[in-house]
């Protein structure tokens, strides 16, 4: 019950937040259009690629594709394998890293603002994107450095057993509890140009902060999980209310205000999460406490284990 609790208050003080300084909620909107431009960048060259036939023709997409996979029969054996090409692998990992980039570019200037919000300023996604582009041999560091580790990890986890898999696993979610702090990190710290710097500082932050037992962040997930279960709950009940009645339009009408409910209540929460991450940095960086937390709520954001 005191779990239930704690997680319906950060939920409902996260999201104040948010809704006091709402443009918050434009960042990952302001971003989607750049995502598109970049998208287009490594698509463009490929549906312009001179392959001899129309666009309409369903030899040019054939022949788009043995650019990346090759269809062989290895040892002179009757069945065909395949495999991917050097370009699908470069192709793959460019996207991936710029992908990387401009994740990483996006946050430093979300979390900057954020910060200003938990100061008691006002939010500027100006102020914010002009901050991020005075970063960027630091985002662009830590990018390839997050990156690769990625790539490493993924690579890994597919060549080795389950078991191996696991501890692989571990690993990753070991390096994700590390960096958790990175992006602020980029933000405050004028040595971050160093990523190994970054998720140094993160991590001694962690530490000394919550101890070496801290295994899991918690954040929001337990109110997320209270709100998926309520939701279903009534989405049962409309189901088994339509069922009775013989009016299935009853189950469609709730079934599409549920996901539209849920896609916006997910995206609060998903900036409300963000807010609640720049506050326990704060926590740990300075020891302040931001006005809507108080200091239990920070205390308990990590697994004990």
């Amino acid at each position: 019950m005191n779990r239930f609790t704690r997680s319906w208050k950060l939920i409902g003080r996260s999201i104040g937040v948010v809704l006091e300084h709402r443009r918050l909620l434009l960042f990952p909107v302001v971003m989607l259009p750049l995502y598109i431009v970049v998208l287009l960048f490594f698509v463009a060259p490929l549906l312009m690629w001179n392959t001899g036939h129309s666009w309409l023709e369903a030899e040019h997409w054939q022949a788009l594709g043995g650019l990346f996979v090759r269809i062989h029969a290895p040892g002179g054996n009757s069945e065909h394998g395949t495999a991917y090409t050097p370009l699908a692998y470069g192709y793959a990992i460019a996207i991936y890293l710029v992908s990387m980039f401009l994740a990483t570019f996006s946050n430093v200037a979300f979390y900057h603002e954020i910060l200003q919000a938990l100061n008691g300023n006002a939010v500027s996604i100006r102020r914010g994107f002009r901050l991020a582009i005075t970063k960027w041999r630091a985002i662009l560091a830590w990018s390839l450095l997050s990156g690769l580790v990625g790539i490493l990890i993924r690579t890994i986890e597919e060549r080795l057993s389950f078991v191996a898999r696991w501890m692989v696993g571990l690993i990753g979610m070991a390096w994700s509890v590390a960096s958790v702090f990175a992006i602020p990190v980029i933000i405050r710290d004028a040595q971050a140009s160093n990523p190994l710097h970054c998720l140094k500082s993160s991590a001694l932050m962690l530490k000394r902060t919550w101890g070496e037992t801290a295994i899991g962040y918690l954040g929001l997930q337990t109110g997320n999980l209270i709100l998926l279960i309520g939701s279903l709950v009534l989405l049962g009940c409309a189901t088994a209310v339509s069922v009775m009645l013989d009016n299935y339009w009853i189950i469609a009408s709730v079934a599409l205000l549920w996901l539209l409910t849920m896609l916006v209540v997910g995206y609060f929460v998903g900036v409300a999460s963000h807010v609640y991450r720049a506050a326990l940095f704060c926590y740990a960086s300075e020891g302040v406490i931001p006005a809507p937390y108080d200091r239990e709520m920070l205390d308990t954001a990590w697994k004990i284990k």
